[in-house]
């Protein structure tokens, strides 16, 4: 079954968090942020992206390019719309980083599927 995974870049890790057709979290977890971490952590908890999403930032082009060269289904989403979805949340604070990539990641893959 094919799943979505949501990434949160930092210079020196990713926190990912993999979601099922619900856009339910089924795992999560931090890794290097080398390009061949990432793949080898889909492998053990989503074999099968379906999507993958993250923030442009400062690493965005760089990461971007070494998964797309990776055979990774790659989406890098504009900050800006992270804060829109961010600001319509509807009771729910969550203010670490897993919580901001889980609600935008949450969103923007289930309005895909609309």
């Amino acid at each position: 079954m094919p799943h979505d995974v949501g990434l949160e870049v930092s210079v020196k890790s990713v926190l990912i968090i993999v979601f099922d057709g619900e856009g339910e979290e089924l795992a999560g977890g931090e890794t290097s942020s080398e390009p061949d971490a990432i793949p080898s952590f889909l492998l053990e908890h989503a074999a099968e992206p379906n999507r993958i999403l993250h923030e442009s930032g400062i690493q965005a082009i760089w990461l971007t390019r070494e998964l797309e060269k990776r055979g990774l289904p790659i989406i890098c989403m504009d900050p800006r719309l992270a804060h829109k979805a961010l600001s319509r949340r509807i009771s729910v604070t969550l203010n670490d980083r897993s919580g901001e990539i889980f609600c935008v990641t949450r969103k923007f893959l289930l309005r895909g599927r609309t």
